[in-house]
């Protein structure tokens, strides 16, 4: 077996995520919504997500030609579901195609995850299910800390969140440790913690590291007096704090390294699989992008939803409205940062583009997931809840579009991979 998932290295993956928690919950959380108490309304949040995630799937368990008896196992196991979930029962190499080593293309944190629940549930893709779903709810939380209660309502309803934060996929723990290193960067200036958690945010998913030189600019340049950088005194007062902050980072870059040198005897396999196990991922320009979604190999391939085929252009109109969607957002941060009504406005933008802009110049079989992809760009929902959904109806409005375009998201994604 190429991997074993120890229970030393699980209890310390869970004594971390406890005690991240803890120290993020030492800051209070700033909610906008004064109706009620902070309890009350957090709770109010956690069951409107609870109600959206019953009716995005509920209408696929009645309707579609998904069987019923089985329904819940193709949440947890179809397409790159699968993957996780062998990789946590049989290892890297025995979950890959025969000969093959395409399973390293996966994260190993959420496999460890489902070894160490599948503990407590006896299933291994039931431990999925588990795994992601607690994370589903726990993200909107450090949301509700980071911003306020309207930005983690909008988010949390966003229908791709609300389908990919429910069958077993790993970007929901992205979310939450990314978000987690702004709240202990932000609130808490913990730089230590703050690296941790964004080096599991890394190891989650490697596109994050990218954000890396946005926390280093924003821990050398102060909002306060973007000069002190060259302040001999507190030039050494930000070094020590870059690096306390990259310290767990490099740490646990060195750590994916080593799992890639050792299991597959290069550090170069993720790369490889990409461009060579079929996905032909690469960077090209935009206008190929496109090209790629409109005329190429995968998006021509016979893809059904409920026997009827999604035409070519399909994916390339739907990209365009997500990318749409998330540039906007990004606009409305900047909008309303230039009206004192965000703090870091600047910073969480950059920590958006630095996830958004690569996508744009990503080819290959990747480039139909960039709807997926972008998630890890969540601060532009601070923006369309400063600058956009503002007012009661609107909220009522978006919410009602997410939950009327969700069904569809998850039907697609569960007939047809990435679409």
């Amino acid at each position: 077996m190429a991997i074993t998932f120890r229970h030393t290295s699980i209890r310390h993956l869970q004594g971390t995520i406890s005690k991240f928690i803890k120290i993020a919950a030492l800051e209070k959380p700033k909610f906008s919504i004064h109706s009620g108490g902070e309890a009350r309304q957090l709770a109010f949040l956690l069951g409107i997500l609870a109600t959206a995630k019953v009716t995005t799937f509920l209408p696929l368990y009645l309707f579609s030609d998904i069987p019923r008896a089985g329904f819940m196992l193709e949440l947890g196991t179809k397409w790159d579901s699968g993957f996780y979930v062998k990789i946590a029962q049989l290892g890297y190499f025995a979950a890959s195609n025969p000969g093959g080593d395409n399973a390293f293309a996966f994260s190993p944190v959420l496999p460890s995850m489902i070894a160490a629940v599948k503990l407590l549930t006896g299933s291994y893709w039931m431990a999925g299910l588990l795994v992601v779903n607690i994370f589903d709810f726990l993200f909107p939380i450090i949301v509700c800390k980071l911003s306020d209660f309207k930005t983690a309502l909008i988010t949390a309803m966003f229908p791709v969140y609300l389908v990919f934060s429910t069958i077993t996929y790993s970007d929901d723990i992205t979310l939450f440790f990314l978000a987690l290193s702004l709240i202990l960067l932000l609130n808490r200036k913990s730089y230590f913690f703050a690296g941790l958690s964004l080096a599991f945010a890394v190891l989650t998913s490697y596109a994050v590291i990218l954000t890396v030189p946005i926390f280093v600019a924003k821990i050398l340049i102060t909002d306060e007096d973007r000069r002190s950088i060259f302040d001999r005194r507190s030039m050494v007062s930000k070094l020590k704090d870059l690096t306390r902050f990259l310290s767990p980072v490099v740490a646990g870059a060195l750590l994916i390294a080593a799992f890639f040198l050792f299991e597959t005897g290069s550090l170069w396999t993720f790369f490889n699989i990409q461009k060579n196990a079929g996905w032909d991922v690469g960077l090209v320009t935009p206008v190929a992008q496109d090209r790629f979604l409109l005329v190429g190999w995968f998006t021509g391939f016979h893809w059904t939803v409920m026997g009827i085929r999604l035409p070519q252009i399909y994916w390339l109109l739907r990209n365009l409205a997500f990318e749409s969607f998330y540039v906007a957002g990004v606009v409305l941060l900047f909008l309303s940062m230039r009206k004192n009504s965000i703090s870091n406005g600047l910073f969480l933008a950059g920590i958006a583009l630095s996830i958004m802009v690569p996508l744009f110049f990503l080819g290959g079989v990747a480039a139909a997931s960039v709807p997926r992809l972008f998630l890890p760009a969540f601060p532009i929902f601070v923006g369309y809840s400063h600058g956009l959904i503002k007012s009661k109806n609107s909220i009522i409005l978006y919410c009602a579009l997410c939950l009327a375009i969700a069904p569809f998201i998850a039907l697609v994604q569960l007939d047809a991979l990435f679409a």
